[in-house]
């Protein structure tokens, strides 16, 4: 079996465990439901009835948009490897892929994309029809200029988040039980890069911060596209910033995990 037919074999594989477990994700999309429902009132509350005025530089209807959109996008992005990753290490199930001639950033890349494959059909189109219905519901318009933009943005906010978790995931290699940690730093993860609420609402300076941080470019920054509030100059430098992000996170993982896989394989011996 040539290189090509085993990374391709791992992308199947994880195409056949996202179907193969149709259920929870109907349960996690369900979840999304509650969480959007809270925070559509949690923001009618805000702005009261004063709809017109704006907030953090959002309009009620702005807001609303950004929260139903980025809770779509916060579970289209959602990850779930890591804790595969870290039963690997643990387990000693690491070492059939040190051994054998595949690299396991890829396969694990992959055995991703799968996965998101299955359940990609699905969101994209409750992710299109919402973006319509919302478009409709708050006056604001969603060009087709809009959409292919968000494009690759979405593409690349799609690895960008793929990176950051699995550099996460090398933690494993030094603590041995790590769960909680997981959902710890994602629950930080989401804050930081705008999952819950816009990052303006944390004000000027925390936003500036974290503009130069790769968070706010995995969902703030996609949803902001795709809402037309970001374009011309700022959406290629915002694009240029995912980029280089990936660059720069993909070398850290890479150094990381060969440093942790030395001490993997010194402990296995």
């Amino acid at each position: 079996m040539n290189r090509a037919a085993k990374y391709t074999r791992a992308y199947s594989l994880g195409m056949q465990n996202g179907l193969e477990y149709r259920a929870d994700f109907y349960l996690n999309m369900l979840s999304v439901v509650f969480q959007i429902f809270i925070q559509l009132f949690l923001w009618s509350a805000i702005y009261g009835k004063s709809s017109n005025s704006e907030l953090f530089g959002y309009t009620h209807a702005q807001m609303i948009h950004y929260t139903v959109l980025s809770a779509l996008l916060n579970r289209l992005l959602r990850t779930g490897f890591e804790y595969e990753i870290a039963e690997d290490i643990k387990s000693g199930g690491l070492s059939k892929y040190i051994v054998r001639p595949i690299h396991y950033f890829p396969y694990r890349l992959l055995a991703f994309l799968g996965v998101k494959t299955a359940h990609t059909g699905m969101i994209s189109i409750i992710f299109l029809l919402v973006t319509l219905l919302m478009a409709r519901w708050t006056g604001l318009p969603i060009t087709p200029v809009q959409i292919l933009a968000f494009l690759p943005v979405f593409i690349f906010s799609f690895f960008l988040n793929f990176v950051l978790f699995y550099l996460v995931s090398c933690i494993a290699f030094w603590l041995a039980e790590i769960g909680f940690l997981f959902e710890a730093v994602r629950i930080v993860f989401i804050a930081l890069s705008g999952g819950i609420f816009p990052l303006a609402v944390l004000g000027p300076k925390a936003e500036a911060i974290l503009n130069l941080m790769p968070f706010r470019y995995t969902i703030n920054f996609p949803v902001d596209v795709l809402n037309g509030r970001i374009n011309g100059s700022a959406y290629w430098t915002g694009l240029m910033a995912q980029l280089v992000w990936i660059i720069v996170l993909s070398t850290a993982a890479a150094w990381v995990w060969r440093i942790g896989s030395r001490k993997f394989v010194a402990v296995g011996g």
